[in-house]
């Protein structure tokens, strides 16, 4: 019996699934993070700016992705996007269902710092270019990809807004950014149910919640404002709209 046993364990079928299979953890485990780490480092090196990671992990059982501390900044060393975490769990049913369907997608403490020139140029349009330049653009031959998101999170995110172009330049900050998205879905006349909560500095409130179809797009739900100043408003629409 030991013997048929060991036979079994030895053979060229097994020794193949064995080797598979320790290949398939390597790649996952070491290579696959490492090659992510270092082309997101590398391609924003090669436009000027600086991307710098601090982790990226990838469980290949699991099918989990993550990244750690994540920090954009431009050829100045302004910061431009960061976040604290970022975690994707794509499901394995996706291989069988056609669809890329994640399970979970969380970003923890994302903080975006947007400004907006005198020109109308922001300071994300070098990297835009620099990266379109670079990929000829081809015209899309079908419509949305197919991806279910049961659930995506964003926490504790922040958006420093600066418009120069204003007379009086407008500069204010959002806190408290959070974002809660269930059944996310790019498959026709799939609806998601969606709340995003948001304060300002100034002791601003903005909630909006209700539900959202991406094919086609259609949104509907409430939305509250509490503090509202309208001054503020008025200076950031003040390009677009008459308002006094």
């Amino acid at each position: 019996m030991f013997k048929r046993f060991k036979k079994i364990l030895f053979s060229v079928s097994s020794m193949t699934v064995v080797g598979i299979t320790a290949a398939y953890m390597l790649l996952g485990f070491l290579v696959l993070p490492a090659l992510v780490k270092w082309q997101l480092e590398k391609q924003i090196a090669d436009r000027g700016h600086t991307l710098q990671v601090s982790a990226v992990r990838f469980n290949p059982l699991e099918l989990r992705f993550e990244v750690d501390q994540l920090e954009l900044q431009d050829g100045a060393g302004k910061p431009m996007f960061s976040f604290a975490e970022l975690v994707v769990d794509l499901q394995w049913r996706s291989i069988i269902d056609g669809v890329w369907t994640l399970a979970d997608a969380r970003l923890h403490a994302p903080a975006l710092s947007f400004e907006l020139a005198k020109d109308g140029r922001h300071n994300f349009s070098d990297l835009v270019s620099r990266f379109a330049g670079t990929e000829p653009s081809e015209p899309s031959t079908g419509g949305l990809a197919s991806v279910l998101v049961e659930r995506l999170l964003v926490s504790q995110g922040r958006i420093d807004y600066a418009d120069q172009a204003l007379e009086s330049p407008l500069v204010t900050r959002v806190t408290a950014l959070n974002v809660d998205m269930r059944a996310l879905s790019t498959l026709r006349e799939q609806l998601t149910s969606y709340r995003v909560s948001m304060r300002t500095e100034a002791g601003e409130s903005i909630d909006v919640h209700g539900q959202l179809g991406l094919d086609p797009l259609l949104a509907k739900g409430e939305l509250v404002l509490d503090k509202l100043q309208l001054s503020t408003v008025a200076r950031a629409l003040s390009r677009q709209l008459a308002l006094q």
